[in-house]
């Protein structure tokens, strides 16, 4: 990195000085950009403040680097650690609460071999069951995204997240249960294989509007 703009970054990154806490705001929003050009510069002042360490510096570092997360697997790498952790602050992360489950549904579907399967099944388990809607309709939209491939999707990605991740002792509200229903239509030939899966979460509901128009489409 350039020493001058590490030198303001540095200024600005100074704790110490209130004064530049919107300016923290912006570097935390860019910090990926800033790990592609300088990983040693993020490592040493960044990081760290994703570790919730500091509630306050964690708040701030988590709500704006989710403005725009992305799943770029070294700097994924470089936090996989305080990713999992976040979970535990779910209530601090304000409006981007969803950003962050809905992040996590599809980094779980990478296969990353950096995290392990119980990782993401601790995450999914520790978030509020009505969170799950967002998880569901992640897993909703990544499969019905998956156009020709939604076989080798569903087998490879989809499944074993409902198998091994899925919490299953979640008490799933309306929403949630018409996303899961959904997921099955989704998953097209492997609909019954889909079912057998979802059905013990799946009940009657009063209103099955949603799910009768995505059937007749």
């Amino acid at each position: 990195m350039d020493e001058e703009f590490q030198s303001r970054l540095e200024v600005v990154c100074d704790l110490a000085n209130d004064k530049f806490s919107l300016g923290r705001v912006i570097v935390c929003s860019n910090m990926l950009p800033i790990y592609r050009v300088d990983q040693g510069w993020v490592r040493e002042h960044l990081i760290s403040w994703l570790s919730w360490n500091d509630v306050h510096i964690s708040t701030l570092a988590w709500q704006s680097l989710l403005w725009s997360p992305r799943l770029h697997k070294g700097f994924i790498y470089e936090i996989r650690e305080y990713l999992v952790t976040t979970a535990r602050y779910y209530n601090f992360l304000g409006e981007l609460r969803n950003q962050y489950v809905t992040f996590m549904t599809y980094l779980s579907l990478q296969g990353y071999s950096e995290f392990k399967i119980g990782e993401f099944a601790d995450v999914f388990n520790t978030i509020p069951d009505e969170s799950l809607y967002h998880v569901a309709s992640a897993l909703k939209d990544s499969l019905s995204s998956s156009g020709e491939k939604v076989n080798e999707f569903w087998q490879n990605r989809t499944k074993p997240f409902l198998t091994k991740i899925w919490p299953k002792q979640a008490k799933l509200d309306d929403r949630t249960v018409t996303q899961l229903a959904l997921i099955c239509i989704a998953s097209k030939d492997n609909f019954n294989e889909a079912y057998k899966i979802i059905r013990h979460s799946l009940k009657r509901q009063s209103d099955s509007g949603v799910c009768n128009k995505k059937i007749r489409e």
